[in-house]
């Protein structure tokens, strides 16, 4: 079956989308740095050993990619050492074996030759479904969060997502992403789930408690209440400002990067498409306020479907739009492989490189529709060295962090004369020395009493916070620093 169906398939690939490359791989690097990368998802194999991460590694060289985007978090296990949450039970057996240390050690490797490939460390944030509770390697107080923090539904139902508009959920994945940053040579951190669950979650008790203070409101709010999804909307922002804050504090050339939602096609404006308004995920505003490095955008779509193809293309034109307005911040092109035969994953690719627009394909275990049935999974499936042979014939350098060497970030916490989250309270900066009026930004304080300003011209500025510890104090702004006051990045 893979003998004769393979090669009929590359034939027809390479007629239909006119990829005709040379007979060997170009290894030569052009100019204009672009994403190409490949989600290895760990909910299948690929970092369970040694061997699997070699060649996930090999893979990803032979396809001429920059980049291997590895999941190292998600249901309350990691594939990484972490005193937060246990290892996965399926490195646990192996003695000494770190999935990320490894990985990062060969794909690091540059002797042999072999070129340097990029490691992003993908977290599943508040998404925890599947979750093992019975896990006896789960300590009890993160036992304790993933049962007390997830989010109801409008019925009072349980959701498999932790609630994002609670402080100690955002305090742990944070802590997570600091720990991961903090302790390995990572390329950049990834963030997936970073959303509420379409309409089905965000009303736990605590979280409507805190937006009818905010608000002067009082009952539950509907799914479709305006301020309800301002306000579910601006508990993501506020966490990916943090996790930006922390990555670039801890390690400025760590790119931080997203997963971006794309159900659906863009829609008349920004602010009507599904991803604003269904789950609360404003990723076009993040690029633009430049609190984020790069958008890796899914939208997976069934290229033989004219509808999809239409979307994928829609989306295709304004990411390019997006990427060219956001002066820095990337977008990418998600393809779903496992959507695809052969022909369609090429043609998305083409679309992809015709724009400019990097890519990422979901996903290592499964790139391409009926990989299984075909026994073509993983480091076994023909694309890889289809797309080194053809779409990726020459090199490009992956996207770097140089576009924030103009500007700086000042993270402020405003903390309560008790010593409390100033939640919701006005914090402003103003250029130090400039007239009173002349305010260079404004936030309102997130649940954790962070407001954190980005895309900040070096220089002084002076803070405004009434009634909070950090009223009346002065932050130097320095480039690709990350200036810090009320708190430091541990």
């Amino acid at each position: 079956m893979r003998g004769i169906g393979t090669a009929g398939l590359l034939f027809l690939a390479i007629a239909l989308t006119g990829l005709c490359g040379n007979a060997t791989a170009q290894t030569e690097t052009t100019s204009g740095a672009r994403l190409r990368a490949v989600w290895a998802s760990t909910m299948g194999p690929g970092m369970d050993s040694p061997q699997q991460i070699r060649a996930l590694v090999a893979s990803a060289r032979k396809a001429h990619l920059n980049t291997i985007v590895a999941q190292v978090r998600h249901r309350g296990i990691t594939y990484f050492k972490s005193d937060l949450e246990p290892l996965a039970p399926s490195v646990r057996i192996l003695p000494d074996f770190d999935p990320l240390e490894s990985l990062l050690k060969e794909a690091h490797e540059t002797s042999n030759p072999a070129e340097r490939l990029k490691v992003y460390a993908w977290f599943n944030v508040f998404s925890i479904g599947g979750m093992r509770e019975s896990d006896p390697e789960l300590n009890a107080s993160v036992r304790k969060l993933f049962d007390e923090a997830r989010t109801l539904n409008t019925s009072g139902s349980k959701v498999a997502f932790l609630d994002p508009a609670l402080p100690e959920v955002q305090d742990h994945l944070v802590a997570m992403v600091a720990e991961c940053v903090g302790g390995y040579d990572v390329d950049g951190i990834n963030l997936d789930y970073v959303r509420y669950p379409d309409y089905s979650g965000g009303w736990h008790p605590r979280a409507i408690a805190r937006f009818n203070k905010l608000y002067k409101r009082s009952g539950v709010p509907s799914q479709i209440d305006k301020e309800w999804n301002e306000f579910r909307r601006d508990q993501i922002t506020s966490f990916v400002r943090r996790c930006a804050a922390v990555v670039w504090g801890k390690r400025p050339e760590a790119l931080f990067t997203i997963n971006a939602v794309g159900y659906g096609g863009p829609g008349a404006t920004w602010e009507k498409s599904a991803p604003y308004t269904q789950v609360n995920q404003d990723w076009a505003g993040w690029a633009k306020e430049g609190c984020l490095d790069g958008v890796l955008r899914m939208g997976y779509k069934r290229d033989h479907m004219p509808a999809h193809a239409k979307q994928y293309r829609d989306w295709a034109d304004f990411s390019l739009a997006l990427q060219q307005s956001a002066d820095g911040p990337f977008v990418s092109l998600g393809i779903g492989g496992y959507f695809n035969e052969l022909p369609g994953v090429l043609a998305q690719y083409r679309e992809a490189e015709n724009r400019g627009l990097g890519t990422s394909i979901f996903s290592y275990n499964r790139p391409l529709a009926n990989a299984e049935k075909a026994h073509e999974t993983s480091e076994d499936s023909p694309l890889w060295e289809q797309l080194g042979r053809t779409v990726f014939a020459r090199r490009v350098a992956a996207p770097d962090s140089r576009w924030r060497d103009r500007f700086g970030v000042a993270a402020v916490r405003a903390l309560l004369p008790d010593g409390s989250p100033a939640d919701g309270v006005e914090v402003k900066l103003t250029n130090a020395g400039g007239s009173a009026t002349s305010v260079a930004r404004s936030l309102k304080a997130d649940v954790c009493g962070y407001a954190i300003f980005f895309r900040l011209s070096p220089g002084d500025y002076r803070i405004s916070a009434p009634g909070t510890d950090a009223d009346g104090k002065t932050v130097k702004v320095t480039a690709q620093k990350v200036a810090c006051v009320g708190w430091r990045i541990e």
